[in-house]
């Protein structure tokens, strides 16, 4: 009889975590560093041995046009490819730092997936800084070639020992154009509370981020561009629990956050 109130206490807990995202994450954060880099090595170690980074990624004309040495598109399927700027002399090549992320292992254009947070995950627009090139008119060529009305930033526009990010205007005077205009509008959702290699300052102010990026009007046939600095950690964690939340609104049900990754993973090589 002394332990029925404890058995009790546990399933109503339970029970609310399996109705609750915001419960579940917070309890998926309770658990130690040791054991979350144990389950984050484990999806590295399920990546197929024979994939390689795509080889235009590896190209020397192409890496001014990188952030971080090494990190490259994972595959020659899913990097973004652009099509050339014929006018006025304009970019010849296709290579930008950007993937098509298919969180069900569809295109991103097919309207007829459920709970797909198909988008694009891209290193953040560099200026000619130290060793780096421009990359601004190849990121906004990307947004206007496949249509984007939304862009997620999810860091600080400055950060120590990187090149700033700065390729908005800054107010209604500002007419840089970044050699490519885009005759539409488009959306610019800032998350500035997440540092490098850290996690979000509060879960809940994320979530209500991720909230009220869902409320800006976007066609389900067009990806939506995520970006951190590099394009890896903080932009593929913000694509995750889109895609988890999206599920539970859809299904009702909660993504398994070890196994989802994984699968994910698996999707985009």
């Amino acid at each position: 009889m002394s332990n029925a109130p404890g058995r009790s206490s546990t399933t109503r807990t339970t029970a609310a975590v399996q109705n609750n995202p915001v419960e579940a994450m917070k309890l998926f954060m309770t658990k130690s560093v040791d054991l979350i880099k144990t389950e984050y090595c484990k999806i590295n170690d399920t990546k197929d041995a024979t994939t390689e980074a795509a080889p235009e990624a590896q190209m020397t004309s192409h890496h001014k046009k990188t952030r971080n040495a090494g990190l490259y598109p994972p595959s020659k399927f899913s990097r973004v490819k652009l099509q050339a700027d014929n006018e006025l002399g304009g970019e010849q090549s296709d290579y930008i730092n950007a993937d098509f992320v298919y969180a069900t292992g569809n295109m991103y254009h097919n309207k007829n997936i459920k709970a797909s947070v198909d988008c694009i995950i891209i290193q953040a627009p560099m200026p000619t800084y130290l060793i780096y090139g421009d990359t601004h008119s190849d990121f906004w060529r990307m947004i206007y070639q496949f249509n984007v009305r939304i862009i997620v930033m999810v860091k600080p526009a400055k950060e120590p020992g990187q090149p700033p990010v700065q390729y908005w205007p800054l107010n209604a005077q500002d007419e840089r154009t970044y050699v490519f205009q885009v005759p539409y509008t488009v959306y610019h959702c800032h998350y500035l509370k997440w540092r490098d290699c850290d996690v979000p300052d509060d879960i809940d102010s994320m979530i209500n981020f991720i909230n009220e990026v869902q409320k800006y009007p976007n066609d389900s046939s067009v990806p939506k561009v995520i970006h951190c600095n590099s394009g890896v950690g903080r932009a593929g964690t913000y694509a995750l629990m889109e895609y988890c939340i999206k599920i539970y609104d859809e299904e009702k049900r909660l993504c398994d956050i070890e196994k989802t990754p994984t699968r994910i993973l698996h999707n985009n090589v």
